[in-house]
């Protein structure tokens, strides 16, 4: 009997006293938090009110352990406290305590001396710190969210703003982490608490971790030399997704970049998007590929298609080597050769009725009208979208009408060689520009061809007739 297995409807049965017994058993409600102090027991805690402390606030010494503070603020430091002693955190979570989410809380950090709003110590595992409210008003060192060690961490749906005029300050830091996840983050450093920008910053620093995926931050960062809205160091196998990062946006800040890349290998981007940065990306012995990047600003953008830059190599992307203006996009190939690759350029409020794309192959000033193949139109109008098959300058300007009508050539005059070029341009055998289409289409039908040869060869042989172009 004990060998049969059970029926369907045993089974069932058993099922349903099974569940009895749970609506019978006594649920398990969260601990009430009325001010900062210790968790040493697993459980679930829920903060019941507004707390402070001119310290640390809250430290958790226990594995598996939910702390909900239910949006209510947590603030630590002590606005008139100098030194080192003085750093504070609103919430530690001390080495070797795995299995803890921190949700919900609203922390500020006030000292003079700088601190951290959660800091995890040691070596703790799958700790998830989710949809916090993090921000300074300080002018020390600070940073949002550390992660000191550990494995399967979690940073998402957080919200960090650090405003002080200190350097070294960081919205998610990474010492030796492994295998985490950095999700749909708000980050911004402003570094604005006495109107002076600061140095060493970083959106998001990573040093020495391993398989970190970044995805869909938001990440904005005001600051001068050496900062980095993603400061990758010594660090392997991240990827990268979907985000936005923001370096210094004008020259004040001419060495400070949306992503610095030192020492790491194995890195990727995909559709991340670098916004009005005056330093775009600075690589230094670092192996990194790039999927549809794209390099935004107020009058347009250049998504790039694959790219690989390999280790052994110094690469600094800045604005002077790639850039978007009004009706104007560059790279400079010889600066950035692995960017040399089809592209989409896409320019806003262009500001011409009628335009076409012109190139300046070698960077010379010598501008001529973009052939097709090259560039190809996707879209016009108020902007203008078109792709290119790899990069020197473009730019639009506004198409001229045709000033002497059949004078496909633009030599001044009306004679059998333009009548030659409209039969060859008819039969498929030269691809137009513009302009051409333009003189060349002397009857208005839309296109050059035989009739527009003939037409212009009576012109030319000064027959009494008459060519109309646009």
């Amino acid at each position: 009997m004990g060998s049969k297995k059970l029926s369907h409807l045993g089974l069932k049965k058993l099922l349903v006293l099974l569940l009895g017994v749970c609506l019978t058993l006594p649920l398990v409600s969260a601990v009430d938090i009325f001010s900062c102090g210790s968790i040493n027991n697993p459980g679930a805690y829920r903060l019941a009110n507004d707390i402070s402390s001119f310290g640390s606030c809250i430290t958790i010494d226990s594995s598996d352990v939910q702390l909900d503070c239910e949006n209510h603020l947590i603030q630590h430091g002590d606005p008139s406290a100098s030194g080192l002693l003085s750093i504070t955190t609103g919430i530690t979570v001390d080495g070797g305590n795995n299995n803890i989410l921190i949700k919900n809380c609203r922390i500020h950090e006030r000292s003079n001396t700088g601190g951290n709003g959660i800091a995890v110590l040691g070596t703790s595992n799958f700790v998830n710190i989710s949809n916090n409210l993090i921000s300074t008003n300080t002018i020390g060192e600070s940073r949002g969210i550390l992660f000191f060690r550990g494995n399967g961490h979690i940073a998402e749906r957080n919200r960090i703003v650090i405003d002080d005029n200190k350097n070294e300050n960081a919205g998610i830091i990474g010492f030796l982490i492994t295998n985490a996840t950095i999700s749909n983050n708000f980050i911004r450093i402003l570094g604005l608490q006495s109107g002076v920008l600061t140095n060493d910053n970083s959106g998001i620093l990573l040093f020495g971790a391993d398989s970190v995926d970044i995805i869909e931050n938001d990440i904005s960062i005001d600051s001068l030399s050496d900062s980095y809205a993603l400061n990758l160091i010594g660090s392997n196998n991240i990827r990268s997704m979907e985000n936005i990062f923001q370096g210094q946006s004008d020259g004040r800040g001419d060495l400070s970049y949306a992503v610095g890349l030192r020492n790491s290998q194995g890195i990727s981007f995909n559709k991340d998007k670098l916004y009005n940065s005056y330093g775009w990306i600075y690589i230094l012995n670092s192996d990194s590929s790039y999927s549809d990047i794209t390099f935004e600003r107020f009058s347009g953008s250049i998504t790039t298609g694959s790219a690989s830059i390999q280790s052994g190599v110094t690469r600094d992307i800045n604005r002077n080597n790639l850039d978007i203006t009004q009706n104007k996009a560059f790279i400079n190939d010889l600066a950035v050769p692995e960017f040399n690759v089809p592209s989409i350029i896409k320019l806003l409020n262009i500001g011409v009725s009628n335009p076409k794309i012109e190139f300046d192959l070698f960077d010379t000033g010598l501008w001529v009208d973009c052939p097709i193949g090259r560039c190809t139109l996707i879209y016009a109008g108020n902007d203008i979208e078109f792709s290119v098959t790899g990069f020197s300058s473009y730019r639009v300007v506004e198409s001229p009408m045709c000033s002497l009508c059949g004078d496909i050539d633009a030599n001044g005059i009306v004679d059998i060689v333009d009548a030659n070029l409209a039969a060859r341009i008819g039969a498929g055998l030269i691809i137009p520009t513009t302009q051409q289409l333009y003189c060349g289409d002397v009857n208005i039908d839309g296109k050059v061809d035989v009739q527009d040869a003939l037409y212009i060869a009576k012109r030319a042989a000064g027959l009494p007739i008459v060519l109309m172009c646009v």
